[in-house]
């Protein structure tokens, strides 16, 4: 089935006509990399997405900004299915969605409702960050400032993971992970590079919140870096869509960031994940693997331990070495 989906809005005095594709993050917010720039300071940086799943339907996402999305008038609380005429608001520009295709788009949907949406076993890379001892930080400064704090890493480190072309993000308790899909069954060394780097500006984000919310002591957050196949998709209904990955590639990460918490560990990346990448590291650029016992897992996993200053020095090999170019 052909799809024709835009989305149209007046900006500065021109009509304007935004072609929309499915596969194709579309961005909208304040920074010059969005697809949409909008020059308000009551749009946030990444202000909001329109994602198409593939079946024909697009959804639309608030990307954790300051000021909100309005869909139809009303705040936007989660991903939610666009039809044709939707007004969305973002930082007091309003933008109509259009959508024509064959029986897509139309208000009536009886039978659209209970079309299965497309889930696909993809080759994944998974992120997991969190705060070490999380629970203590809470005890020392009080519910109400650890919210403030958490609301704020995840707002800020959403931003980050929007602009590096992360898939799908979820975050769960003080943790964030973070998924990137890959079309070929073989990672660029580059890409490793690009989530070391991702994992520095958290660290320079942990240090502004430092300061912003006068903690008094220092936050270290720790991550834990684990690829494989994974079936990806809109795990979510009609309404509310959820793009996310299940599978064990996804449960072993966070089996890795248990691992990396009992070993008091910087940065943990499972052996599997580095013997995907093509072509492979720069010489002496890695930490040999260890056997780590993790929790259901018959048998130990071989794992990459490395601490922050390892991790900047494995992504300046990457660079400077030229591969995956």
């Amino acid at each position: 089935m052909e799809v024709s989906a835009r989305i149209e809005a007046t900006i500065e005095g021109a009509d304007c006509s935004f072609p929309l594709t499915a596969g194709r993050l579309f961005r909208i917010g304040r920074h010059a990399d969005n697809d949409v720039v909008l020059k308000t300071h009551a749009a946030s940086r990444h202000h909001a997405t329109i994602q198409g799943d593939g079946v024909g339907h697009f959804h639309l996402f608030d990307a954790r900004s300051s000021n909100g999305t309005l869909l139809n008038g009303r705040v936007l609380t989660g991903g939610e299915r666009l039809r044709d005429g939707d007004l969305v608001e973002i930082g007091g520009q309003q933008f109509c969605f259009r959508q024509s295709a064959l029986e897509v788009g139309k208000r009536d949907d009886s039978a659209s409702e209970h079309t299965q949406f497309l889930v696909s076993r993809d080759l994944v890379t998974v992120m997991v960050v969190d705060i070490c001892d999380f629970t203590g930080l809470s005890r020392r400064i009080g519910e109400t400032r650890i919210g403030g704090l958490v609301s704020d890493l995840f707002r800020t480190s959403g931003e980050v993971l929007d602009g590096n072309g992360c898939w799908a993000k979820k975050y769960i308790g003080d943790a964030v992970m973070a998924v990137w899909r890959h079309r070929e069954p073989v990672l660029e060394p580059m890409h490793l590079a690009l989530l070391l780097r991702i994992f520095a500006e958290f660290l320079l984000l942990s240090r502004d919140l430092v300061v912003r919310h006068a903690l008094g002591e220092p936050i270290r957050m720790r991550m834990a870096l684990n690829a494989g196949y994974a079936a990806t998709g809109n795990m979510g209904s009609a309404g509310t869509a959820d793009f996310t990955a299940m599978g064990d590639t996804v449960n072993k990460a966070f089996r890795l960031e248990g691992g990396a918490k009992a070993l008091g560990a910087d940065v943990l990346i499972a052996a599997d994940m580095i013997g995907l990448i093509h072509p492979r590291l720069p010489a002496g650029s890695i930490p040999d693997s260890i056997d780590l016992p993790l929790k259901g897992y018959d048998a130990p996993e071989p794992v990459h331990v490395m601490s922050y200053a390892q991790a900047g020095a494995l992504a300046r090999a990457i660079l400077a070495s030229g591969r995956g170019d």
